[in-house]
């Protein structure tokens, strides 16, 4: 067993579990992805994917930032889901490839690393989709699963099998956190109103 091995297998389950929290709604979720963050970090540092190393630093923030932003809500009683206007998606879509093409460039320019645009497009993806997942926008899921299907060849191509494995089960969780968030816009704690 590799020695990356013994950070990345606990990464992988402890952002398994997070993704799955999150699709519940459950706030411990950035709990658990916080300490993925830090774990990934190293790991994909070392494996020379420097977009994904700076992203889970500015993840670790944003988790914390999402901690308190649903805590707030709940303590107000209401984790109501959203969902974005036209001009929303619009400018998120604008974002995230303009983010991409600017990663692309520093990252072609600046860095050793053999996959620079798959690694800006996927960071910056990810960056707008965890910002979205902090608003209670349903379409964050949306975004998750056009990043996770980059993300899984991507690992695959560097070597890293247990994050290529967990990307595929995110990818599946994507899907299903889709469906939930759809299903039932209210939080699990939020009284339904009478019909």
């Amino acid at each position: 067993m590799d020695s990356l091995d013994f950070v990345e297998y606990p990464a992988a389950g402890l952002a398994l579990a997070g993704v799955w929290l999150m699709a519940m709604r459950n706030r411990l979720g950035w709990v658990f992805n916080f300490l993925s963050c830090l774990l990934y970090t190293w790991v994909f540092y070392t494996s020379k994917l420097y977009g994904d190393a700076a992203l889970q630093i500015g993840f670790g923030a944003m988790q914390v930032w999402g901690w308190f932003q649903w805590k707030t809500r709940e303590s107000k009683g209401s984790l109501m889901l959203r969902s974005l206007s036209f001009d929303g998606l619009w400018n998120s879509l604008l974002v995230m490839l303009g983010g991409s093409l600017l990663l692309g460039l520093w990252l072609a320019a600046a860095t050793d690393t053999d996959v620079p645009w798959a690694d800006a497009f996927c960071t910056s993806g990810s960056l707008v989709a965890q910002l979205l997942q902090i608003g209670r926008f349903r379409e964050n899921w949306l975004l998750w699963i056009l990043v996770n299907l980059i993300y899984v060849p991507l690992y695959v191509y560097k070597g890293l099998t247990a994050t290529a494995i967990l990307y595929a089960v995110f990818l599946l969780m994507a899907v299903w956190g889709l469906w939930q968030w759809n299903r039932n816009p209210r939080s699990p704690q939020e009284p339904q109103e009478p019909s």
